[in-house]
């Protein structure tokens, strides 16, 4: 839960407001009025008549101003079949949730360790970053691909500034491991770390992706329980993996659905049985 002061700026989801459930914009931004433990008085603009309000609204519907960062690894050999696809869908989606996205939402393809370098530059202004490339438990891959971006690269990226927590969300295979996990969550900067533990494909990637962030921004759930919510709401079988404070969280869900997998037929060739409903094939008297 994100703590405030008297006149910071934050936003709310659009549907905790009376006749907004329809706006085109899924977060309205505002600054904050007045704040007790459980609500908060908030100033905002409303999109349907550019009207300034105020409303109460409790304080785990109301999050600090939101940014997000989008960074790409590419690697030439799969981007633009893979990679490509799969960071437009998250822009596209990402855009959707404010009015003026280019002021909340920025993406980054990058593929050396000169152009990472120069991106960090950034991670100061953002509050959330999404990482989509290939990886593995120690990292994630540019180019040389023998390049590994790697826990050392990060902490020093992150040690230039100390300001604003973060959280990081990577769709890189494999960087949900608990060595590479554990230490990314560990860094001051670092409010949690969602990544997948093993490999990953691109679809199940977006959907997860697009469901958690629905869960934290517009439900105004925490980051663990918007994390345990996704886990109930995923389609099919990926395992991400939380770490805060430089330790796994455990899942809450502790028995989740298994994917069944479909049972191959002994009988291939065999032709499907055709059923005849007699009521309906009866001619007319």
């Amino acid at each position: 839960m994100d703590k405030f002061n008297i006149d910071d700026r934050c936003c709310i989801p659009c549907n905790s407001i009376d006749g907004l459930e329809e706006c085109p914009q899924a977060i309205i931004p505002g600054k904050i009025i007045d704040c007790s433990e459980s609500e908060c008085t908030v100033e905002f603009k409303d999109p349907t008549d550019s009207q300034w309000k105020t409303g109460e609204f409790p304080i785990h519907r109301v999050h600090q101003d939101q940014s997000l960062l989008i960074i790409e690894f590419g690697d030439i050999e799969s981007e633009f079949t893979n990679l490509d696809p799969l960071t437009k869908s998250l822009l596209q989606f990402s855009r959707l949730l404010f009015d003026k996205s280019d002021d909340h939402v920025k993406f980054f393809k990058i593929r050396t360790r000169l152009e990472f370098n120069k991106v960090a530059e950034e991670f100061e202004a953002y509050t959330i970053i999404i990482l989509i490339g290939h990886g593995c438990e120690n990292g994630i891959y540019g180019l040389p691909s023998e390049k590994l971006f790697d826990i050392q690269l990060w902490t020093d990226a992150f040690n230039k500034y100390k300001k604003k927590r973060k959280l990081i969300i990577s769709l890189c295979c494999e960087t949900g491991s608990p060595s590479f996990g554990n230490a990314i969550s560990s860094l001051p900067q670092c409010d949690g770390f969602l990544a997948p533990e093993n490999k990953l494909n691109s679809a199940l990637a977006s959907q997860y992706y697009q469901t958690f962030i629905l869960q934290y921004l517009m439900d105004g759930y925490s980051i663990k329980s918007s994390f345990d919510r996704t886990e109930l709401s995923k389609v099919a079988s990926c395992n991400f993996q939380l770490f805060m404070n430089g330790n796994q969280i455990s899942k809450s869900i502790k028995n989740p659905i298994p994917l069944v997998k479909p049972t191959p037929s002994t009988h291939q060739n065999r032709m499907p049985e055709i059923r005849t409903n007699h009521h309906l094939d009866q001619s007319p008297p």
